[in-house]
C-alpha cells in the first residue's frame, strides 16, 4: 500500500494507475461498508416495525378482555332486570287479585323470562364475538412481529453479505 502511494505521488502514468487503484480500493472499501451500514438500517426498522406490532397485539389482547369483562357486566344487569321486570309483574297481578300459580299469569312471567334469557345471551354472544375479533387481530399482529423479526435478521445477513461482494 506504502508503494502505491508514493508511485501516485511520484506523478506520470505509473502514479495515474496507482492512484486509479488507491481510489478504486477506497471506493470499493466505501461500497461494502454502506451496504453493510444499509442492512443494519434496514433491520433497526423491521425491529421498530416488530415492536409496533408486538404492542398492538397487546392492546387487542387487552381489548378482548375488556370486551368479555364489560359483556358480562351487561348480561347480569339484563339478568337483573328481567328478574325486576318478572317480580314487578307477580306483584301486580298478585293485587288485582289474580291468582299467580296457575293459567295465564305464570305463562307471562314464563315468556318475560324466556325473552331476559335471550338478552342476555345475545349480550354474551355479542361479547364473546367482539372478543374473538379482537383476539384474532391480536394472533395477525405476533405473526406480523415474527416476521418482521426474521426479516430483520435477514437484512443484517444480506447488509454484510452484499458489503463483503463489493469489496
Amino acid at each position: 500500500m506504502g508503494a502505491l502511494i508514493k508511485q501516485a505521488q511520484g506523478g506520470g502514468a505509473q502514479g495515474a494507475n496507482a492512484a486509479s487503484i488507491l481510489f478504486g480500493g477506497a471506493s470499493a472499501g466505501l461500497s461494502g461498508l454502506s451496504a453493510y451500514e444499509g442492512g443494519v438500517a434496514d433491520s433497526q426498522l423491521y425491529n421498530y416495525q416488530a415492536q409496533v406490532a408486538a404492542n398492538n397485539a397487546a392492546i387487542a389482547r387487552a381489548n378482548a378482555a375488556q370486551d368479555i369483562a364489560a359483556g358480562s357486566y351487561e348480561e347480569g344487569v339484563s339478568k337483573l332486570q328481567t328478574t325486576e321486570t318478572v317480580n314487578a309483574a307477580k306483584a301486580a297481578q298478585g293485587a288485582s287479585g289474580v291468582d299467580v300459580s296457575v293459567g295465564s299469569p305464570v305463562q307471562v312471567r314464563e315468556s318475560t323470562q324466556n325473552i331476559g334469557a335471550l338478552d342476555a345471551a345475545m349480550i354474551h354472544y355479542n361479547a364473546a364475538r367482539a372478543a374473538f375479533a379482537e383476539q384474532s387481530q391480536a394472533q395477525s399482529l405476533d405473526s406480523q412481529a415474527q416476521l418482521d423479526r426474521m426479516a430483520a435478521s435477514n437484512a443484517k445477513t444480506t447488509g454484510a453479505i452484499k458489503g463483503l461482494n463489493s469489496i
